[in-house]
């Protein structure tokens, strides 16, 4: 009896070692990302575009008031707004046409001029690729050799780069550090500037002699 008493007594044999490798899960996604991913047409695992169209600010805006959709749609395209989207807006790039687009800075000011509050999935597009600029490893690189990298690549980025104000991306780019700029945002930015067979001026703007798809 005593044997059997100290074999109830030993702790349960361990299966796995302490030194055994760890992984970190990654974040579980939410609802509101599940629903912007699927309106997108993204993977759960995949960052959200910078930029997107008026229709595509409408869809996230209004998911479920097609009418209200409509009319937001219909008022970027009007004479009033579309010249604010195009003083304070940016250009996207979809079916290899350019167009008129907006980032996370000027679509919430957009809403609220239109009179409307930004909704949970246009804020959720706005915070929600916070998590993917901690988790990847971004490199600085000085803008001299930055250019040379990607001047065959992108050969109007050295123009578009003394023009910031004109291209938000690239201030948002910038380490804090007077001529440093993290390469990957660059080349997120030139990618959703420029489609590679898309024709642009001298100064980096497709150029509007492309056929731009209206949305209705």
């Amino acid at each position: 009896m005593a044997n059997q008493n100290k074999q109830q007594d030993k702790p349960a044999a361990r299966f796995f070692s302490d030194d055994e490798p760890k992984f970190e899960a990654s974040p579980a996604p939410t609802a509101r990302k599940m629903r912007l991913c699927r309106l997108f047409g993204l993977e759960t695992d995949a960052p959200y575009p910078d930029a997107i169209t008026p229709a595509e600010l409408a869809l996230i805006q209004f998911p479920n008031d097609e009418l209200a959709r409509g009319d937001l749609i219909r008022a970027a395209w009007g004479f009033e707004w579309s010249q604010w989207i195009g003083e304070h807006g940016t250009t996207v790039i979809r079916d290899n046409a350019p167009g008129p687009g907006l980032c996370r800075q000027s679509a919430p000011e957009f809403l609220r001029a239109y009179g409307v509050a930004p909704s949970d999935l246009v804020r959720e597009w706005i915070d929600g690729n916070a998590q993917y600029e901690e988790q990847d490893e971004l490199t600085p690189v000085k803008k001299s050799a930055l250019l040379d990298q990607l001047d065959a690549t992108y050969p109007y980025l050295a123009s578009a780069m003394k023009k910031p104000g004109k291209y938000p991306w690239i201030r948002e780019a910038s380490t804090g550090r007077s001529g440093w700029y993290y390469k990957e945002k660059i080349i997120a930015g030139c990618r959703n500037q420029w489609a590679a067979d898309s024709a642009v001026d001298s100064d980096g703007t497709p150029m509007r002699t492309a056929s731009i798809r209206r949305i209705a």
